[in-house]
């Protein structure tokens, strides 16, 4: 099931890495937070993956609308969630930036995302 946000982003991390497989790889972890809150005192906000061998990722202060699907994993008996972009339109009225995704990733370090 797909889903979309629309808001300005506050926040941009980037982890990179080589796959069990010995493939690179860029995750970027953004945040986003909703423009036009309908409770001006409580804005919503969300945090966004994606992730592959070159992700295009949005810019702090940029203007989005991402469009993503929620993913569940359960790793060491522990449930863990992400919000996966495979969409990020920018709302500039000028280009769309849409991110390589992997269907599945290989991490060699030990977390479950």
């Amino acid at each position: 099931m797909e889903h979309q946000f629309q808001g300005r982003v506050t926040d941009v991390q980037n982890k990179s890495g080589k796959s069990k497989k010995g493939e690179a790889f860029i995750s970027y972890v953004f945040r986003v937070e909703e423009l036009n809150p309908s409770k001006p005192e409580y804005p919503e906000a969300m945090a966004f993956e994606i992730f592959g061998d070159k992700p295009v990722c949005p810019k702090v202060g940029e203007s989005v609308t991402v469009d993503f699907n929620v993913k569940s994993n359960v790793w060491e008996g522990k449930i863990f969630g992400t919000n996966q972009a495979w969409k990020i339109a920018v709302n500039d009225g000028v280009h769309t930036r849409q991110p390589a995704i992997a269907e599945s990733q290989d991490d060699t370090s030990d977390l479950p995302f």
